[in-house]
């Protein structure tokens, strides 16, 4: 015996304090992040703004690299051109790139410190900081409407090929703009040592070898660095991590910044 079963209703989404956050497959799925995607178009079109594209940056969650790609392919559906970045990269490295370009917005998947489990869709204002409510009103209405609808997309092979499409590294210009708002010499006459703790995060790993090339090791030493999993991912075991095995004269940091999983703020 078969049982019918009806078609789920179209997601509601509702962006929070800083984005929409949901649980990967269930809620937080390709055609809705489509469909918030779409909503990020609509908007930046009705301002007659999509000449100056949009960013599109990701964490280290399950999927990240192809939910972003996902998005990007909506926005150049509607010749939008977009700038994806390379690799995961912090939030904040993502909102200087915006600021940078000039660019109508910017879009980050990430779900920042939410459980593992979880993904999300940040949206930037061209200011660089978190979309303020006159945005996420407009992008709610739209996406409130397209729940039912086809979402137009074109493929990555097709856009690039039509320059619309840019990847970026932003680590250069974001290490350059600290320097100038950081005081390198007084923090290499200084005596702290710091731990980070990147929690399988964005920074794991990069932020480490990074330092090493380019700033002043007695003051900033990431004494006790996590490494990434194998597969690049954030494990479930990175939820609880304690600093007490760091409680240890080998590294005895003065100052101790702890990074959310998707190394979206510090």
């Amino acid at each position: 015996m078969t049982t019918a079963v009806q078609a789920p209703a179209p997601t509601s989404i509702v962006f929070g304090t800083d984005g929409w956050r949901a649980r990967v497959a269930e809620d937080y799925t390709f055609h809705n992040v489509r469909r918030c995607a779409d909503a990020v178009a609509e908007y930046v079109a009705g301002r007659g703004e999509q000449a100056k594209g949009v960013v599109i940056a990701y964490d280290r969650r399950f999927a990240s690299e192809h939910f972003a790609e996902a998005a990007a392919e909506v926005l150049v559906a509607r010749d939008i051109p977009v700038a994806i970045s390379v690799h995961a990269v912090p939030t904040q490295m993502s909102s200087y790139e915006v600021v940078e370009r000039g660019a109508a917005a910017g879009v980050v998947i990430t779900a920042s410190h939410n459980p593992w489990t979880d993904n999300g869709f940040k949206v930037k204002s061209p200011s660089g900081s978190a979309a303020g409510p006159e945005i996420l009103k407009a992008l709610e209405a739209r996406i409130a409407a397209n729940g039912g609808q086809a979402i137009d997309r074109r493929p990555m092979a097709d856009a690039e090929a039509a320059g619309l499409v840019e990847r970026f590294d932003p680590y250069d210009g974001y290490e350059r703009y600290v320097r100038r708002t950081v005081d390198v010499d007084e923090l290499r006459g200084s005596d702290i040592r710091v731990l980070v703790e990147p929690m399988w995060g964005s920074r794991s790993g990069r932020t480490s070898t990074r330092r090493s090339a380019s700033w002043p090791a007695a003051a900033t030493t990431w004494a006790c660095c996590w490494t990434a999993t194998p597969t690049g991912r954030v494990p479930p075991t990175s939820r609880g991590t304690s600093f007490t095995s760091w409680r240890s004269p080998a590294c005895s940091p003065t100052t101790w910044p702890s990074i959310a999983g998707s190394a979206s703020r510090s």
